[in-house]
């Protein structure tokens, strides 16, 4: 998996939001698999993301509350 250009996180969080306005529930496992390349994001419960970052990706859009593994650990 190669990465390139970015993922706007926050719109993952918005609509997470926006599912909650109209009788959802905020998901108990929200997993990303990416290069970390994208905007910050301030989830509502950060520790229930789980980032699979891929190689030679960066983690510092990942709120410190998430878990953060290595993708190549999983291929």
């Amino acid at each position: 998996m190669e990465g390139g250009g970015g993922t706007s996180f926050s719109a993952i969080e918005g609509y997470i939001q926006y599912t909650i306005k109209e009788g959802g529930k905020y998901p108990e496992i929200i997993c990303v698999i990416t290069d970390g390349a994208g905007n910050n994001v301030l989830p509502e419960y950060p520790d229930r993301w789980h980032w699979l970052i891929s190689n030679n990706g960066c983690t510092s859009y990942c709120p410190k509350q998430s878990k953060i593994y290595a993708l190549e650990d999983f291929e």
